[in-house]
């Protein structure tokens, strides 16, 4: 099976909540209509566009990049133009608000998403599983999209080759020069070439500031190495040069890291039946449920992103902290002690469902012999489409406990691998998986 196989086969729309749009205020209110555009790239092209500064724009959500998504940015002031456009968007004045746009702000994201290169065969499972997770719901998890920011990044003898490093776990042990680091030199599979060639300067002439501002692409780059050409050992004065949303974004990724292991760990212990499904940092872990009984405690458990005021659950405690000690990391280090950026406090549901599936499965015209399954679904803001799509792709528990790990199911570039695995009544049975690229072989 396939998603984004191309960006038209995903599509999210923002819903807002009533009210929200006016016919005054202080801040200008665009719809915007993107394909394979990330919303940092929309707003920073804006931003040039109209000569603005880019801390004036602000948005409900950071939307996929790899699909044709329509959202809303505002941006403080007035008198801008009616139509603005770039490269793979478009955007049109709506009306005003009083402040600035927050996730809390949309009602519902609408999506409408295809899913190709279906066995035929497969279809029965494919529609018992969207009836089953419409009724008992799935696990709230951050996707992998959201780890973009995570590396494989080592820059010490002491560090694996391949170690996944987080810009927010090495500012909360205080390393801002480790951090600068990271968000200079580590580059992942979908880095542009350009990028990639800026980063090697910046790997090999580190320290040399005025030589890496002379490769610099991009404006805010050039803020940060200009403020360490001034202060060469300032790295925390330097941090807080990012773009104050990137900057956000870093610290938010690692507290979503540890969400997902908290929650993962839960799951473990709590059930009996569950399949593993790796992803860019971790696994996954997606419980087998058979009934609403066994999920009441999940449906209405809270679970707080890591940061000083945290408050936890009693009935999550000793997970949480043991996931806590094996980051070797405490609540009260959540703290950058920057009025500029810090750690969010907040907390997240353990469990949702998306609300009036529909869905209909025709020919594939693209894969000889195959089906696709169109689906349209609403989920309420910061729930993951494609955490609800995994959920409902067939595959084949055979992770009952922690002892029987699942083998690796795909390669790092997003290839499907056939695995052949005995299941109890000893018939071979083939294990599928969801390619999450946006491949078009």
């Amino acid at each position: 099976m396939k998603v984004k196989f191309k960006p038209e086969d995903f599509y999210v729309e923002e819903i807002l909540k009533e009210g929200i749009i006016q016919d005054n205020g202080s801040y200008s209110v665009y719809k915007v209509t993107k394909k394979e555009k990330d919303t940092l790239f929309v707003m920073y092209d804006m931003a040039r566009q109209l000569k603005v500064d880019r801390d004036m724009f602000s948005s409900c959500g950071l939307k996929d990049k790899y699909s044709v998504s329509v959202q809303y940015i505002a941006i403080k002031g007035r008198n801008f133009k009616r139509f603005i456009d770039g490269d793979g968007w478009k955007a049109e004045f709506i009306g005003f608000t009083s402040e600035p746009l927050r996730p809390k702000f949309i009602y519902r994201n609408f999506f409408k998403i295809v899913l190709r290169d279906i066995h035929p065969d497969e279809l029965k499972d494919y529609e018992e599983n969207i009836l089953r997770i419409s009724t008992l719901g799935f696990p709230n998890y951050f996707d992998e999209q959201r780890f973009g920011s995570a590396r494989h990044f080592a820059d010490d003898d002491e560090n694996p080759e391949n170690l996944i490093d987080f810009i927010g776990k090495r500012i909360l042990k205080g390393d801002f020069e480790g951090a600068l680091k990271i968000h200079f030199q580590a580059v992942s599979d979908h880095t542009r070439s350009r990028v990639k060639k800026f980063k090697k300067v910046m790997r090999e002439n580190w320290g040399n500031w005025a030589e890496c501002l002379v490769h610099a692409q991009d404006r805010n780059d050039f803020k940060v190495l200009r403020y360490l050409i001034r202060r060469p050992n300032d790295f925390k004065g330097a941090f807080t040069q990012i773009d104050m949303r990137l900057a956000r974004l870093y610290l938010e990724v690692y507290q979503n890291f540890i969400f997902n292991k908290i929650l993962a760990t839960y799951i473990k212990e709590r059930f009996e039946k569950f399949y593993l499904f790796p992803y860019v940092v971790d696994k996954f872990v997606f419980p087998i449920v058979k009934s609403q009984d066994e999920i009441i405690l999940m449906k209405n458990l809270k679970i707080p992103l890591p940061c000083k005021e945290a408050q936890i659950p009693p009935e999550l405690k000793d997970v949480y902290l043991r996931i806590l000690k094996e980051e070797g990391v405490r609540l009260e280090d959540f703290d950058t002690g920057m009025s500029y950026v810090n750690f969010v406090k907040a907390e997240r549901n353990a469990w949702e469902k998306p609300e009036d599936i529909r869905w209909k499965a025709e020919d594939d015209e693209f894969h000889n012999n195959m089906k696709k399954l169109e689906l349209s679904f609403f989920l309420k803001p910061g729930v993951f489409a494609t955490i609800f799509i995994k959920n409902i792709t067939p595959l084949l528990p055979i992770s009952y406990t922690e002892k029987k790990p699942i083998p690796i199911i795909y390669t790092k570039d997003g290839k499907e691998i056939s695995i052949q695995r005995k299941s109890e009544d000893s018939q071979q049975e083939r294990k599928k998986v969801i390619i999450l690229s946006r491949s078009t072989s």
